[in-house]
């Protein structure tokens, strides 16, 4: 009996290495996220003729300082949708995500195995949906205006696209120094909606 409970032990211990390992990739698919941002927006500039993307990581890489992989991830791929002429929906950001997440070699093969072995992959070190969730709360939609772009945002109660889209508009007051006073008012006032 006491062999049969240490082989069960030994196998716990075994999975928690394959967990432990893939928890360790979080840099490594940081990086591919990154990746995946800075191909989908290159060339891409703002309206101040700065590249979107640079502005991205900016912000990403202030969340990563602080130790928050998921808004460092959404921040890094927050103009994706919107910006992108690859990525034009959830979907298609989805499928990205989980091409990175889990390889892009036999992607459903690889949840498989992970669901066999008693494994919730959307539990496993990120969660794609909560990624792709967040970056479309972030993406205006055509013929929405700015104000209720904003207030969605807010009214959605999803705090990492609510910090993001926060550290978003600081991120352009603290360095637009050529943006125009109208979009400073703005973006203030965006600032107080999500900030309430």
């Amino acid at each position: 009996m006491t062999n049969g409970k240490q082989q069960g032990e030994s196998r716990k211990e075994l999975d928690m290495k394959e967990v432990q390992q893939y928890l360790d990739y979080k840099t490594i698919l940081l990086e591919e996220m990154y990746s995946l941002a800075t191909i989908s927006l290159q060339g891409i500039t703002d309206k101040a003729g700065n590249p979107v993307v640079k502005h991205a990581m900016e912000i990403a890489q202030e969340f990563w300082a602080r130790g928050d992989w998921y808004k460092a991830v959404i921040a890094s791929l927050h103009d994706v949708i919107e910006d992108s002429e690859t990525i034009t929906d959830g979907h298609a950001l989805t499928r990205k995500v989980e091409e990175i997440k889990f390889g892009t070699m036999r992607v459903s093969e690889v949840k498989k195995n992970l669901i066999n072995k008693g494994h919730d992959p959307e539990q496993m070190g990120i969660s794609v949906h909560a990624i792709v969730d967040a970056v479309v709360i972030l993406t205006r939609s055509e013929g929405t205006t700015y104000f209720d772009y904003i207030r969605s945002i807010k009214v959605s109660g999803n705090k990492d696209a609510i910090a993001v889209k926060i550290a978003d508009l600081e991120h352009h007051l603290e360095n637009g120094a050529d943006i125009p006073d109208s979009l400073v008012s703005r973006y203030e006032k965006a600032l107080d909606i999500l900030e309430k």
